[in-house]
């Protein structure tokens, strides 16, 4: 018996999966959900835009709690790029939107830091 989930052929009568333990008489349908790599490196790309447009229209406080947060999100977001198995063609360029957003949230929360005193 094939297993749906792996392919791997298994004795007829068998429950479990010998390779994978999936249970034989169930399909399988994969999961599809959007990589956490990607909608991270947009949050700290949204956040980070966000803080530098709100610390240039001076709302002070606003633009260092986006850039704070922005920061946090582009940081994590670096490790996730650095670590996951995303191709390295994209790789290369979800650094450098990490970078950018990394570098306009530091912008925003010290213009927004600057602008509260």
């Amino acid at each position: 018996m094939k297993c749906p989930k792996c392919g791997h052929d298994n004795a007829d009568g068998d429950i479990f999966c010998s390779e994978c333990d999936w249970q034989l008489n169930k399909a399988y349908k994969p999961e599809t959900k959007v990589q956490k790599v990607v909608v991270t490196t947009y949050v700290g790309l949204v956040f980070g835009v966000a803080a530098l447009i709100v610390a240039l229209m001076d709302f002070g406080i606003f633009g260092a709690v986006f850039g704070a947060i922005g920061m946090i999100a582009s940081s994590y977001s670096m490790t996730l790029v650095r670590v996951s198995d995303v191709q390295e063609d994209k790789k290369k360029i979800m650094i450098g939107v990490t970078a950018l957003s990394l570098v306009a949230s530091v912008i925003g929360f010290i213009i927004g830091f600057t602008g509260i005193f």
